[in-house]
């Protein structure tokens, strides 16, 4: 048992061992968002795309209603698939796989009906807008300079909740869904698992976070509370406690690749090699134990 005065040491030096990597972290969203670094242009940097043509139109209600349609999608989709196939039960691949893809769907029907239709806005206004593939380029290496930070985050956010809880909090149920499929070998399962988080996953939650969350509370509050409210809503919409820290750092670090492009494409893109990585390194150690 640790008691309480050795408990808040433990606070006290996690706190402070926190506080490099999150330094770190700031000092990258920093850089992103300025565009010189000490008066001077730099070689290594995005290239902005195309402008917003116009501010956003949508309103708070509009952004509202598409978070609702987006959990609407996850929960309802893969019940009423199950109901039409007369099956009780889907497996986890096919169930998460079937939530991602009701999610999109009724996500881009919304944008398509609401920003595209009724409001008559291109969708470059959402940050579907072309930008340079030297983006791209530039985009993996500031997945390479923000990997140890994030990494560090998410090691220290556990022990914090630890130390402060003294408890022990789930992992993300994405996580443990890989974790089941790779310790079973279900590789059909682990085949669905991959498309959601680096396909479906990037692409419907930059549309929805960076695209019309971010252009809302940008137009209105500035980039930079932007980048903190965008980057909370995000972590919490995963419903992870466990995940909370870092999942809300990596929502504002693309909010400031979205800044700096103008573009959701390179935020995507980013997004999918964050998600490849992750299941990768999470699948493998799966299967490095005996299959159950």
């Amino acid at each position: 048992m640790i008691g309480e005065g050795e408990a808040l040491d433990i606070l006290t030096w996690g706190a402070l061992a926190l506080a490099l990597p999150a330094a770190g972290f700031g000092c990258l969203l920093w850089l992103l968002f300025q565009d010189k670094l000490f008066g001077f242009s730099s070689r290594f940097r995005f290239l902005p795309g195309q402008d917003r043509s116009e501010p956003p139109l949508w309103s708070g209600l509009d952004v509202f209603l598409g978070i609702v349609l987006f959990i609407f999608g996850q929960l309802i989709f893969p019940v009423l698939i199950a109901q039409l196939a007369g099956s009780d039960a889907l497996s986890t691949g096919a169930e998460l796989l079937l939530s991602s893809i009701g999610s999109t769907m009724l996500l881009v029907l919304f944008i398509v009906s609401r920003v595209g239709g009724k409001l008559a806005q291109p969708y470059q206004t959402l940050g579907l807008a072309r930008t340079p593939l030297s983006n791209l380029a530039m985009t993996l290496l500031v997945y390479a300079v923000a990997f140890i930070p994030l990494v560090f985050l998410s090691s220290l956010w556990q022990i914090l909740l630890r130390v402060s809880f003294s408890m022990e909090f789930p992992a993300q149920e994405a996580v443990e869904v890989f974790r089941s499929a790779a310790r079973a070998r279900d590789w059909m399962s682990l085949g669905m698992l991959g498309f959601v988080a680096v396909v479906l996953a990037p692409v419907s939650e930059e549309l929805l976070f960076r695209g019309l969350l971010y252009g809302w509370i940008r137009a209105r509050w500035g980039p930079w509370l932007g980048a903190l409210l965008c980057g909370g809503l995000f972590a919490l919409v995963h419903f992870s406690v466990s995940s909370f820290g870092p999942l809300c750092a990596l929502g504002m670090l693309l909010c400031a690749i979205v800044e700096k492009t103008r573009s959701l494409y390179p935020a995507m893109f980013f997004h999918a090699v964050f998600n490849f990585v992750s299941t990768s390194v999470l699948i493998l150690g799966s299967l490095a134990g005996p299959p159950r």
